[in-house]
């Protein structure tokens, strides 16, 4: 597990989640959003095809192998 303290919105993960969220981080499967010059996790929000296809991807290259 990592540390979110990096992420704007660290408060908004759901204390259940927060440790999955700071593995998939620490995994480097999810490196957030960029805006205004910070980083944003965005865990109250809908993730784009595109980005569950980004996550699985990494998943299959990193984790699993």
């Amino acid at each position: 597990s990592v540390s979110l303290s990096g992420y704007a919105d660290r408060d908004s993960v759901a204390v259940w989640a927060a440790d999955s969220m700071g593995w998939a981080v620490s995994e480097g499967l999810i490196s957030g959003n960029q805006s205004g010059g910070q980083t944003y996790l965005l865990p109250q929000g809908n993730a784009t095809r595109a980005q569950v296809s980004a996550i699985l991807h990494r998943f299959c290259d990193g984790v699993v192998k």
